[in-house]
């Protein structure tokens, strides 16, 4: 449907289920595998491989009635039967994905955004958004202008309000607009070479601003590579959430461990049929290698992630670097653009991932795959006193509220009379209140220690309850913090 909004799922979605019916050749599905909204996106070792593929999916899809048109490859053999088809495309150069792909050079460019951008929080979004770099190659740059949206959201400004007059902001969006612009020209090669001792390192980071990994493909130097290859492969930057003071940098250390393991299944997807020499995950906080190391943890937070990280990461080892070598600290800290153009840690990871033996080295945080999974974690219980009402034992809690609502009404025409007059159903205001007083009254009961202390503007900082963060409502009512307490 054209124009709707929902085109794009209903092209994907038609497009899948015609792949599933009708496509059998296993190298074909690997192909098609790669198609994004109306394009379709693939790589091969052979060229052979790929003219076949071109025959292959011109007849597939026209028998669904799609014009698979605008070919265009690095490889002369693909372009010559596709312009002898009539569907090939003779530009220099080839938007994709966010990027301008030069097919003679083999070169992605990063598109610069289009028009000017305005000192309003709509006109930093938009700026922002458009630039599309699905690979990560600028998320040093790019994790800076997030952290400026943020900083807008929390100066509370329209959406149309400007911030030109307002001096520290406006000169800080001008430095990162720059930062950002003096690096979108950049050439990064397209091409990822994997032989069969190559390896995949992923490493991760984190600051109270933001956390991220990046990954790379290494060769170390040998028989196949004199000297060694190290290649950027794609990086993943998040936003930390705004937490308390007292908030541990190790967890938010766990949370990037986490996006490595998260990124692990990319990695699967993109390379399924290669097998890497090693597999390895870097972190610089031994604190958190060691929560990922330990049998258990009594921390929920640290628990629920040391699990999903053992789960994704099986197979692979987990180690430890130095912080000033680890190439993923340049997503979590400022860093000008001169420095980030020409550095080789960005781009090629550690020097010494080259050399065969830096893994032969003791590691003594390596899960190697067989780190058993914590199936348990110890949590605090209140111990509840067992002589409850007798009102509570004999009803359940809707019942026992519209016992409440009649208490209520019995009440009112105590102290009114028979002049009151209520309505044959049980009406919404009278359930809620009797809702709060039947919670307020079994809080009376069960926390009456919590509640006193509460009450006196006090803070529950012993017993089982002092991590969750009780707090009294307007209401009167106990209630603990959540996860989304602290946004706005």
């Amino acid at each position: 449907v054209f124009g709707a909004s929902c085109s794009p799922y209903l092209l994907a979605a038609v497009i899948k289920k015609h792949i599933e019916l009708f496509a059998k050749d296993d190298k074909f599905k690997f192909h098609l595998r790669n198609i994004f909204v109306d394009n379709i996106l693939t790589t091969s070792n052979s060229q052979s491989e790929l003219v076949e593929f071109f025959y292959k999916a011109r007849l597939f899809f026209d028998k669904a009635g799609f014009n698979l048109r605008q070919w265009v490859s690095n490889s002369s053999k693909l372009n010559n039967a596709a312009r002898s088809n009539g569907v090939g495309e003779s530009s220099d150069t080839i938007k994709i994905l966010g990027y301008d792909w030069s097919p003679t050079k083999d070169i992605l460019t990063l598109r610069p955004p289009a028009g000017k951008c305005k000192y309003t929080k709509r006109g930093v979004l938009r700026y922002t958004n458009s630039i599309f770099d699905p690979y990560g190659f600028l998320g040093p740059m790019e994790v800076r202008a997030r952290c400026f949206i943020r900083t807008l959201w929390q100066c509370r400004l329209d959406w149309d309000k400007s911030f030109e007059k307002m001096i520290n902001l406006k000169q800080q969006w001008d430095f990162v607009k720059s930062e950002i612009s003096s690096c979108l020209g950049i050439q990064i090669s397209r091409e990822i070479e994997i032989k069969t001792t190559s390896e995949i390192h992923i490493f991760s980071d984190a600051s109270m601003e933001a956390f991220g990994s990046v990954a790379y493909v290494v060769t170390p130097w040998g028989k196949e590579s004199r000297e060694g290859k190290s290649q950027f492969l794609f990086s993943k930057v998040k936003l930390a959430k705004k937490v308390p003071a007292e908030e541990s940098i190790p967890k938010l250390e766990l949370d990037g461990l986490n996006l490595s393991a998260v990124l692990i299944g990319i990695v699967n997807n993109a390379f399924p049929n290669v097998k890497f020499a090693a597999r390895v995950l870097w972190c610089d906080s031994k604190t958190t290698l060691q929560w990922c190391t330990a049998g258990s943890n009594s921390m929920t937070y640290v628990h629920n992630r040391v699990v999903q990280i053992c789960t994704k990461a099986e197979g692979w080892e987990i180690r430890h670097i130095s912080g000033k070598e680890n190439p993923a600290d340049w997503l979590t800290k400022p860093v000008k653009s001169k420095k980030f153009l020409t550095n080789k840690l960005w781009w090629e990871g550690p020097g010494w991932l080259k050399d065969p033996n830096t893994l032969k080295r003791e590691n003594p945080f390596s899960l190697n795959g067989e780190t058993v999974i914590p199936k348990s974690v110890n949590t605090s219980v209140a111990q509840i006193d067992k002589n409850v009402p007798n009102y509570w034992c004999m009803n359940t809690y809707k019942k026992q509220l519209i016992l409440f609502v009649g208490f209520f009404r019995a009440i009112g025409f105590a102290k009114i009379g028979k002049n009151i007059q209520f309505s044959k159903y049980i009406t919404k205001e009278e359930y809620n209140g009797a809702e709060i007083l039947a919670i307020k009254q079994m809080q009376r009961e069960t926390f009456a220690n919590e509640l006193k202390i509460l009450k006196s503007g006090r803070k529950v900082k012993k017993g089982p309850f002092a991590q969750i963060k009780l707090f009294l409502d307007s209401k009167g009512i106990i209630r603990c913090h959540g996860r989304l307490s602290g946004e706005k």
